[in-house]
């Protein structure tokens, strides 16, 4: 099959209970299966071979009532809500490493009890309410899919950290020093704040702080990027090989 694209409601209240995606499609418009409450089963057929990449789009498998779907490796956006409550686990084909993008509320109000990262976590720091509603949800594991012997990963997440400190800085002093400009333009009393100069709070997202989540493992990935407030029934953190 050539099959690229599906459009926008092209299954729409049909009848359908699996469908098998050949690996030529590289895009799913939103509500593509609006209304497919019998459809239990959905599968991609992957190829070696796959130069294209596949975008997801909002709200595209909501309606179907599937338990488990395998995203396949060459996934490069999967947009808001595409899944249904009925979904219990989801895994990323060789970690996903062309994944770029997440939308909000991607995975919630699903049944997902346990979740396996793709590699670039990065991916989840700014969309809201990832998790929202996922009640079942009790573990987080980053870095599933990752080689635990890849040195050249763990060096280039270390990289970006440092980088990410670099710039985190530098924003932070830019504000300040315009915050004095502009005090001494309207000739207002200077303050020094030296929190401003100093900070380094890198975390971004709630992510994690939205869950009921019980056990978080880790091996590399910063999880500097992500807020651990209001999370009271975490009670295990798992950091490298857990030895």
């Amino acid at each position: 099959s050539k099959l690229q694209k599906i459009y926008k409601n092209s299954f729409s209240f049909l009848k359908l209970y699996s469908i098998t995606f050949p690996p030529s499609l590289s895009t799913i418009m939103p509500e593509s299966f609006k209304g497919c409450y019998f459809t239990n089963n959905i599968k991609f057929l992957t190829t070696d071979s796959n130069k294209n990449v596949l975008e997801i789009y909002d709200n595209a498998f909501h309606d179907t009532i599937i338990q488990s779907i395998i995203i396949p490796k060459n996934t490069k956006k999967i947009l808001s809500s595409c899944f249904p409550r009925t979904l219990k686990t989801i895994e990323f084909e060789n970690g996903c490493p062309k994944l770029e993008k997440i939308g909000h509320n991607a995975f919630s109000q699903t049944q997902i009890e346990s979740f396996k990262f793709p590699n670039n976590i990065e991916s989840f720091i700014f969309p809201k309410n990832i998790f929202q509603q996922c009640k079942k949800l009790k573990s987080l594991i980053f870095d599933s899919y990752i080689n635990k012997n890849d040195d050249h990963k763990i060096e280039k997440e270390e990289e970006l950290f440092e980088k990410e400190k670099r710039i985190k800085r530098k924003n932070n002093f830019n504000n300040s020093i315009q915050c004095l400009i502009d005090d001494i333009e309207n000739d207002e009393e200077i303050q020094y704040n030296e929190d401003i100069f100093r900070s380094q709070d890198f975390a971004r997202s709630n992510m994690i702080s939205q869950t009921k989540v019980e056990k978080i493992d880790v091996y590399i990935s910063n999880l500097n990027y992500f807020y651990f407030f209001n999370t009271p029934n975490l009670t295990s953190i798992t950091i490298g090989d857990g030895e």
